[in-house]
Parts: structure tokens; sequence; C-alpha cells
């Protein structure tokens, strides 16, 4: 295992001929090793894309990094300061971000399969749809439809904490509804169908409430 302190990350060109010629040493060096990056200070680090899979990164402070197409698969995130990074499309699956902060964040398009986000405050998320919650472990129950209204927006609801995230709109129910209801008459297909799908999710939680 690696552990890195205090660390500067940076980036070097082939202008840098000493440090280019240890470069493909040391990324040998590090995919045959775990990375362990607890309690480092990445804020506003460029990450976009790079591989993070199965990476300490406990109490990390990662506020406004751009993680977007990262791969953290398996990484630890508990306890991280995520605050307004950008996670737009990074793998997450597996990933543990139990008490992580993720206010203002963007999870746009984010794998989330089996990864935890026990302790995490929803209200606070900034951007959380189109992705996939398949076997998310959280302190909530989270419903979501996709193809809805004219463009096939997503839907994620979360009714305990009466929050929804509506494509780039985030709301309460009846700020969601109002907003339909100022665009489309009641009586219009679109609207009626934004109707049927707030129902159904109230319904399933009632029913859920009773087991």
């Amino acid at each position: 295992m690696i552990k890195i302190k205090n660390t500067k990350i940076f980036t070097v060109n082939k202008s840098c001929k000493y440090h280019w010629s240890k470069l493909p040493k040391f990324i040998e060096f590090m995919e045959n090793n775990v990375l362990n990056l607890e309690g480092a200070n990445l804020s506003y680090a460029d990450l976009e894309d790079i591989n993070l899979e199965d990476v300490n990164l406990e109490d990390t402070n990662l506020s406004y990094a751009n993680l977007s197409y990262a791969n953290l698969e398996g990484a630890n995130l508990s306890y991280a300061n995520l605050s307004y990074a950008n996670l737009e499309g990074a793998n997450l699956s597996y990933a543990n971000l139990e008490g992580s902060n993720l206010m203002g964040a963007k999870l746009e398009g984010v794998n989330l399969w089996y990864a935890n986000l026990k302790g995490v405050s929803f209200k606070t998320i900034k951007y959380f749809y189109n992705q996939n919650i398949s076997r998310i472990k959280t302190d909530h129950k989270i419903y979501q439809q996709s193809l809805i209204g004219s463009v096939g927006r997503t839907i994620t609801y979360i009714p305990s904490l009466n929050v929804c995230w509506c494509g780039c709109r985030k709301g309460t129910k009846k700020e969601i509804l109002k907003a339909v209801d100022d665009k489309y008459p009641i009586e219009h297909p679109i609207n009626k169908e934004y109707r049927a799908i707030f129902k159904h999710f109230d319904n399933l939680e009632k029913i859920r409430n009773e087991k």
C-alpha cells in the first residue's frame, strides 16, 4: 500500500525530461499498489477521467474537484468533502460514500450500483438524475422513472424528504408539479403523466411503510 501525505498533484510534459523518463516506472508501480489518499486536500483538482478504483479517499477534501467520468469503483469516500464537485458520468459502483458531504454536487449520469450513501444529505445535492441507483444503500427509499414528458426526462423522487429532481430542475413535489402546470394545462397528457407518476410513487411509499 502506498500512503501519500502532504503531496501536491502536478502534471508534467515531454519538455520535463527527468520526470518524463521516470513516469513509465511510476505508472507501473501505481498500477500494482493500492493508493491511500486519506485526508488529502484535492479541492479544485482536475481529475477528469482518472482511475481511482479501490483508492482510499476517506475524509479527503474534494470540494469543487472535477471528477467527471472518473472511475471510483470500490473507492472509500466515507466522510469525504465532495461539496460542489463535478461527478458527472463517474463510476461509483461499490463505492463507500457514507457520511460524505455532497452539497451542491453534480451527480448526473453517475453509476451508483451497490454504492453506500448512508448518512448523506440528499437535500443538498444539486443534480441527481439519469443515474444507475440499482442496489444503492441509503437511509431513504428512492424512486425513479425515465422517459417522462416531452423530452423523456428522468424523475428521481425521495418521498420521505419531499425532494425531487426532474432533469436539471430540483424541488419539492409541489414545486415540480407547479412548474408542469405553468407549462401544460391540467388536462394535457403530459401534465397527467407527471401526476400519475407521483401518485404511483406515493402509493408505493405508503405500501412499503405498512410493512
